[in-house]
């Protein structure tokens, strides 16, 4: 039972670091010094490189086939 307590709250907390990250991005271009001074707080997923040492050097949010649902993509494309 702990482990799927624990299992859920790391989906949870994933879920909730994928959502800040890629919503920091999309804002940065209008409000850069706040996005920046949020996006520095976030825990780093991965290691530590270029690229995430500044969300101004971070890659713009782009769409992933792994967020699209199967059928959503069915209804829209009827």
């Amino acid at each position: 039972m702990a482990t799927d307590n624990d299992s859920a709250k790391e989906a949870m907390r994933n879920t909730l670091w994928l959502c800040l990250d890629n919503g920091l991005r999309l804002l940065h271009p209008f409000m850069p010094f706040v996005t920046e001074e949020l996006w520095q707080r976030l825990p780093r997923m991965q290691l530590q490189t270029e690229e995430n040492l500044s969300i101004m050097l971070s890659d713009y949010p782009s769409l992933s086939n792994v967020w699209q649902s199967l059928p959503s993509v069915l209804i829209l494309q009827s």
